[in-house]
């Protein structure tokens, strides 16, 4: 995973699944909580931690968001 990628995150700070990645998961928007054993997990407004790796995570949407 690249540590550059995450050190702007803040738990609880939007991030989006790209497209073509977890067909199985409708939702896209999710909220960063951390890192555990090299994969990012995420959070949904009902609780439910999902967990992703760096290549899934639309990286340009969220520095596009950033700005």
């Amino acid at each position: 995973m690249q540590a550059d990628l995450l050190e702007p995150l803040s738990e609880g700070e939007r991030v989006r699944i790209k497209e073509g990645f977890h067909p199985q998961v409708p939702l896209r928007d999710w909220k960063f909580q951390g890192v555990e054993k090299g994969e990012i997990l995420l959070k949904n407004a009902g609780g439910y931690i999902f967990k992703a790796r760096a290549m899934e995570i639309d990286w340009e949407e969220y520095r596009r968001r950033r700005k």
